[in-house]
């Protein structure tokens, strides 16, 4: 039961961050972040997608967040931000958490990433581009 609410928890907060994950997303004039031969843009005329899109997102993140039992019995809860690229394929590279909360909830946040499907890639021009993206990620405990 316990943790049947903090599923709805997760998911209530995570509905209401939908919005700050497209903006964290973005950054000005679509122009890449290196000047490196493997670009890497802030944002591009068509963002990567998770399969499904956004909603489908929210429900994987539900699904396979397992709150870390430690973190329960210490009551630590707050949101985190994983970055990461969307690779040309889709797949997901370099993961780090931007905004951390506490080891436990930053290692599951990076975690339920890594496991995540490929996405469709973000374009730029009609070509598959790499793309950076930010994903907050809420632990909040009832």
């Amino acid at each position: 039961m316990k943790t049947k609410t903090i599923i709805q928890s997760l998911a209530v907060l995570l509905l209401m961050l939908c919005p700050m994950t497209i903006l964290a997303s973005t950054a000005v004039n679509g122009k890449p972040t290196s000047q490196k031969s493997h670009k890497v843009y802030d944002i591009v005329e068509n963002m990567p997608m998770f399969p499904g899109g956004q909603q489908q997102l929210m429900t994987y993140l539900i699904n396979n967040i397992v709150y870390p039992p430690e973190a329960v019995k210490r009551k630590i809860q707050g949101r985190c931000t994983v970055q990461f690229i969307v690779e040309r394929d889709g797949s997901i590279s370099n993961i780090r958490v931007n905004r951390k909360v506490h080891p436990l909830l930053d290692a599951e946040a990076i975690r339920v990433v890594k496991s995540m499907p490929k996405w469709s890639p973000g374009t730029q021009k009609g070509r598959a581009v790499r793309v950076k993206f930010n994903l907050p990620v809420a632990f909040r405990l009832q």
